[in-house]
């Protein structure tokens, strides 16, 4: 029999709901007895403190887990989910026909049905190769359709191809039925290769015939009932290997169905580079800069190196020289200080023959630097108004005739430092030139006293002049006053052999 209730203190009120455990009513704020539930379909959840209600979503849609909403769920439309593995289908709507009899042909496959992870790629002419980016275990399945407009049974023959070259034992024999009445005679024929395959290889199938004005891979426009008729179809399916949504999405940030893995040795320390879909394992050659890999070259180098040193240098391993010496060997073959230092050793730098050789043909020749001196005729001789005169190099008189002046040379030597005395004043009316003269001709030896200049020293001491043995010199004095220059009384002149 049911009892009732009484309470004598904490009486509930019309705010509270339920009887909480410290013997108090309290109204429900996310716990107790009471539902938060107010709709048909709602669901009791959780959020991070206390019960909480979802309310119900719209028709189809499902319940997804979702971190970021209150209760971590929501409501939201069906995905289709990623497709497992790669696939193709393709077929042709075009009649196909072999060049010539018993030549192979490439089929053709101009329209795609589906394709993920297998496309159709051209040759350069047709779409032809079976292309596949992804490595695994496909199944190769193929439809065609031939007509024969002979009177007779043709022969057809499939193979396939990989990457260009024929595959052993793939090739197969159809015998398509002759024409009968108005009828041309009609077959198809469907088998299936398993193949194994690497990304980025290609297959081919091939066809011919007997008989090629005959026979062909037909196409058939739709008609009463049936649909049109591809010439061919053809169908690729994985069936092992990494599925597509099943295995590694990403490498290094790449999302390329096929990576490649590729050497370098670029940089200068081991780095792994990935641009599109390759990843480039850097190891630079180890040099002073970098840190990578040991040349050939440097290897032999290595392990050419003599593990201790013998022989003339055995003596100097630890220990050092006398600074600033030549090395020489000493009386037991080592090598050894000499007493030359180096200064005295750089006195020879430039000798391109034996110096003893060099001293003995010096001698025989004679060298050093001598004096031409000489007064010009009587002192104070003058050269007349615009007049040219010569004079020897060590001085005599001015004379018209260059070739009673001229001194010749024995051997070689070089004259400079020229001076030139005047004792009078120089008219103002020109310029009076001394010139070094060398077989007969002028050379930059100059000096120039100039209109007005007084009586002194002139000379040139900047420029110089070569002369070989049997070669001739003079000077030439001109005057280019409108009168008589002034008095010329000495000159001489530097000969260094």
């Amino acid at each position: 029999m049911a009892k009732k209730v009484q309470f004598t203190t904490n009486q509930p009120s019309a705010t509270t709901d339920y009887l909480a455990a410290d013997n108090t009513w309290k109204p429900y704020s996310g716990g107790g007895g009471s539902s938060p539930l107010t709709t048909k379909g709602d669901l009791y959840t959780r959020n991070a403190s206390a019960d909480a209600r979802l309310p119900v979503g719209l028709d189809t849609q499902v319940l997804l887990a979702d971190s970021t909403t209150t209760t971590g769920l929501k409501w939201g439309s069906n995905t289709t989910p990623t497709p497992l593995g790669y696939y193709g289908q393709f077929q042709d709507d075009l009649t196909q026909t072999a060049p010539s009899s018993n030549v192979g042909l490439a089929m053709i496959f101009r329209v795609t049905d589906l394709s993920n992870g297998v496309t159709i790629v051209s040759n350069g002419t047709n779409l032809t190769r079976i292309t596949f980016a992804n490595t695994g275990i496909y199944n190769l399945q193929f439809s065609s359709q031939f007509s024969n407009s002979d009177n007779t049974e043709q022969d057809v023959t499939i193979w396939l191809r990989k990457n260009g070259s024929d595959v052993a034992g793939s090739g197969g024999f159809v015998s398509v039925p002759k024409k009968h009445g108005s009828i041309n005679g009609h077959i198809i024929t469907s088998w299936n290769y398993l193949l194994d395959v690497v990304a980025g290889q290609y297959y081919e199938l091939y066809w011919s015939t007997t008989d090629h004005t005959k026979v062909q891979m037909q196409f058939y426009a739709a008609g009463s009932p049936p649909p049109s008729i591809a010439s061919v179809i053809l169908t690729v399916t994985q069936q092992a290997g990494i599925m597509a949504g099943t295995g590694i999405t990403a490498i290094n940030s790449l999302t390329g169905a096929a990576q490649t893995l590729v050497t370098g040795s670029a940089g200068t320390d081991f780095a792994i580079s990935s641009v599109g879909t390759a990843h480039t394992f850097n190891i630079p050659t180890a040099s002073a800069a970098n840190r990578g890999l040991l040349s050939s070259a440097d290897w032999s180098t290595f392990n050419g190196k003599q593990d201790t040193i013998t022989g003339a240098a055995s003596t100097i391993t630890s220990s050092n020289l006398t600074g600033s010496r030549a090395l020489v060997s000493d009386g037991g073959g080592k090598v050894a200080s000499s007493a030359v230092t180096t200064t005295e050793l750089g006195r020879l730098v430039g000798v391109t023959s034996d110096i003893q050789t060099q001293l003995n043909g010096k001698a025989n020749t004679g060298s050093g630097t001598s004096f031409l001196t000489g007064t010009v005729g009587n002192a104070n001789t003058s050269v007349g108004a615009g007049a040219t005169n010569y004079v020897g190099l060590t001085g005599s008189g001015l004379t018209i005739s260059e070739n009673i002046r001229v001194t010749v040379f024995p051997q070689d030597c070089s004259l400079s430092r020229m001076y030139f005395g005047t004792s009078t004043t120089q008219p103002a009316t020109g310029s009076l030139v001394v010139t070094l003269r060398k077989n007969n001709a002028d050379t930059a030896l100059v000096i120039t006293i100039a209109a007005g200049s007084a009586g002194n020293f002139y000379n040139n001491t900047v420029n110089s002049v070569s002369f070989t043995a049997g070669q001739y010199a003079s000077i030439k004095v001109v005057n280019n006053a409108s009168a008589a220059s002034s008095a010329v009384n000495c000159v001489a002149i530097m000969v260094t052999i």
